[in-house]
């Protein structure tokens, strides 16, 4: 017996395939963002794992990490606890006691794309929410495989790889930066997905990188943010846009990043990025 038969034999009330599709669309959603709060906490704690400079450098790490996991569980307990999720979970455990026989146990390595998102419409609170909101601002159900895909073609002597169990990207920018990336997709019940940086390095540098990427303006389109992580690769030569050096006083590089859209005489857009110190912003 399939999901949507089970879901539509529940007692006198029959589900249109609009309302079984929708519900569908929901339970998909919450195991994917069940599956992703596996790694919650060992993202909430790997700031204790590393070195810091300070106690309060350590705190600070720490606090936000830990008001990121805070921010994820709520999300879920939110979708969960929405009026339109207890009615299909309601209307699978009333179909389940009436209809008992031929249930067969699902596996979601069944169906390889269970866990890829896709652009639909549900009801949260009574109110219709597209999915993909802002295809520029938000991205929250992107197409994972075709921007990972695109970003390759972009950069081929960068590694990136997407690990599906995890909803998580790795990216190795290549010497001389050597920096390795860990991208890990934040969904929430509004369907804005965020993404949580961290690197597999802990320097000062590393640390300031991190603190530079959280202020980017855009923190819901996964496009912009891989394009983000690739301009660092020359943070070690690229001086800052505003003071003109290297290093600052501390000393740092300037690993604070703005993107620069210009038009050529062709008229096509050109994109480049502009460098800035911490305390040149």
């Amino acid at each position: 017996m399939s999901v949507i038969e089970t879901l539509e034999i529940a007692g006198s009330e029959t589900w249109e395939a609009s309302r079984l599709e929708s519900a569908l669309a929901r339970l998909k959603e919450m195991h994917i963002q069940l599956r992703s709060l596996r790694t919650t906490i060992p993202r909430m704690i790997r700031p204790l794992t590393s070195p810091h400079s300070s106690p309060e450098e350590l705190y600070n790490d720490f606090a936000n990490a830990a008001g990121s996991a805070a921010k994820e569980v709520q999300a879920f307990r939110y979708y969960m606890e929405d009026e339109a999720s207890r009615s299909v979970l309601q209307q699978a455990d009333t179909s389940r006691k009436e209809m008992p026989d031929g249930i067969n146990a699902w596996r979601v390595t069944d169906h390889p794309d269970w866990l890829d998102r896709d652009e639909r419409h549900v009801e949260v609170d009574g109110k219709g929410v597209d999915v993909q909101i802002d295809a520029v601002n938000i991205e929250a159900e992107q197409d994972t495989g075709k921007i990972l895909e695109q970003f390759r073609e972009a950069h081929p002597t960068m590694k990136v790889n997407f690990e599906g169990d995890t909803n998580s990207i790795t990216l190795y920018l290549p010497p001389p930066a050597r920096i390795h990336f860990h991208v890990t997709q934040q969904p929430s019940a509004s369907g804005k997905s965020s993404y949580l940086v961290s690197t597999k390095e802990s320097t000062h540098l590393h640390k300031a990188i991190l603190r530079g990427i959280e202020t980017r303006p855009m923190p819901n389109n996964l496009s912009y943010l891989l394009e983000l992580l690739a301009s660092y690769t020359n943070i070690k030569s690229m001086p800052c846009i505003k003071c003109s050096k290297l290093l600052d006083t501390k000393p740092q590089f300037a690993t604070i990043r703005r993107k620069n859209e210009t038009s050529s005489v062709a008229g096509t857009g050109e994109t480049s990025w502009k460098a800035y110190h911490e305390g040149c912003v």
